[in-house]
């Protein structure tokens, strides 16, 4: 790894480097508790006469004479807004930065976190040059400086892969960034701006990243492996969604997938698609082999978008039993047992999409349902173990997916449990036994 420098630097000296918000990264969007609890530590060394204070890592990608800030931005630009409001005479180059980029996100904490921190400043009640000098001189950053981004984003997953503080998904934005040092700027801004608009959307019928990836892609990428794991996505599991790279990998089974993309990228800006107004659907399958760096996020926002055509839109071959699951005669629905069924169905319905498209998705969903809260009707309690050991099985629904030919296969999988008002053990799911009653599934005894 080729480190130029590594030090200990002051918060005085950090004001002094000529910073740059490159714009692949994250908006500025520090809470209040973040905020609160920087003002506090440095307040509260000061006022124990800590010899000094240290405020963490900056990781820095230095590129001829532009400083671009890889890790530590948050906390740099919230010393910014601190130095501008205890009016220290400073060059606040990062705050005017994000000023002038009008990133709704970021002017909106700006302004927030403004607000936060003149508050804070009242606890100095007159002591302000002696928490500014503290400010200033004792509190330090570790400062990394690099030559090679790729360097700066494997030093950036390496630090925080250690720590608590990141989702298991900013680690892959990290991962997959450090993969794209070939590409523009501005390609690495595209992807980062739909991956942040994804990570807290505005419209909460959108997924999250946490819930696409954590709830459905990560699980069906495990069980369709069979006997593995889907139960949770951490840390540990990140290399899920590591994979190749169409440059570098040699790998004969690259070369269909070097193909495609090369298809796809030239078919989108082909002057006759202004002729014929088609598109050519990406190549993605959802447990296929990944490809690193622009492709993978490409593939996150055509999953997102396949969700929502799924599951959020009013769409009729999904309708009838989302209107099921949802409404109030289904008095269990917000169990953590009956969400975890809820969430293998719609894993279920996600893959056979992906496989087949509309294709017979119909009947698909009513068999993806039937199979999913049969599980419900059968237990009395319903735990992820549950869900997971059923989905990962061989000769199970995701097995018969993964290696359907046609949609028929998928269709003449056996719903042949005859389940009992005996042996049907859950509660609170009325609704859900009256469309097992109407398919002959749920009889009554005697």
């Amino acid at each position: 790894m080729s480190i130029i420098k590594k030090e200990i630097i002051s918060v005085e000296k950090s004001f002094e480097y000529p910073f740059t918000i490159p714009k692949y990264q994250r908006p500025y969007k520090w809470e209040e508790h973040h905020v609160k609890q920087l003002f506090d530590d440095i307040y509260q060394h000061q006022k124990n006469n800590k010899s000094s204070y240290r405020l963490g890592t900056i990781v820095v990608h230095k590129e001829e004479d532009i400083f671009n800030v890889v890790d530590g931005q948050q906390r740099l630009i919230t010393l910014n807004l601190l130095a501008k409001i205890l009016c220290l005479d400073k060059e606040l180059n990062l705050l005017k930065q994000v000023e002038e980029s009008r990133t709704t996100t970021s002017i909106k904490h700006l302004k927030k976190n403004c607000s936060i921190l003149q508050n804070q400043c009242k606890k100095l009640n007159g002591n302000e040059e002696r928490f500014k000098k503290y400010l200033l001189e004792k509190s330090e950053f570790v400062y990394i400086e690099l030559d090679e981004i790729d360097e700066a984003f494997q030093f950036f997953d390496s630090q925080n892969s250690r720590g608590k503080e990141l989702e298991s998904y900013d680690l892959l934005k990290a991962y997959h960034l450090r993969e794209m040092k070939d590409n523009s700027e501005e390609e690495r801004f595209e992807c980062v701006n739909s991956w942040e608009e994804m990570v807290s959307p505005v419209d909460q019928n959108n997924p999250s990243l946490k819930l696409l990836i954590d709830t459905y892609l990560y699980r069906i990428r495990k069980w369709t492996q069979n006997i593995k794991s889907g139960k949770s996505f951490d840390k540990k599991e990140i290399k899920t969604f590591k994979g190749i790279s169409l440059v570098r990998c040699k790998y004969r089974y690259a070369n269909n997938l070097r193909a495609i993309s090369y298809a796809t990228d030239k078919y989108q800006p082909d002057p006759a698609r202004i002729l014929d107004n088609n598109t050519l659907d990406i190549y993605f399958s959802i447990d296929g082999t990944i490809i690193n760096g622009k492709r993978f996020f490409h593939y996150i926002k055509y999953y997102s978008d396949i969700y929502i055509k799924l599951f959020v839109e009013d769409n009729p071959k999904t309708k009838e039993y989302l209107d099921v699951i949802k409404c109030e005669y289904y008095q269990g629905r917000h169990r953590v047992g009956d969400e975890y069924v809820r969430d293998l169905f719609f894993c279920a319905v996600f893959f056979y999409y992906d496989r087949f498209g509309e294709e017979e998705l119909e009947q698909a969903v009513r068999i993806c349902f039937l199979w999913s809260y049969g599980i419900r009707l059968s237990n009395f309690r319903v735990q992820i173990e549950t869900v997971d050991n059923k989905a990962s099985k061989i000769l199970e629904l995701f097995h018969v997916i993964k290696n359907a030919v046609h949609p028929q296969d998928v269709l003449d999988f056996p719903i042949d449990e005859i389940l009992t008002s005996t042996s049907c053990k859950a509660t609170k799911v009325d609704c859900i036994k009256e469309i097992f009653r109407r398919e002959n599934i749920l009889k009554e005894e005697g």
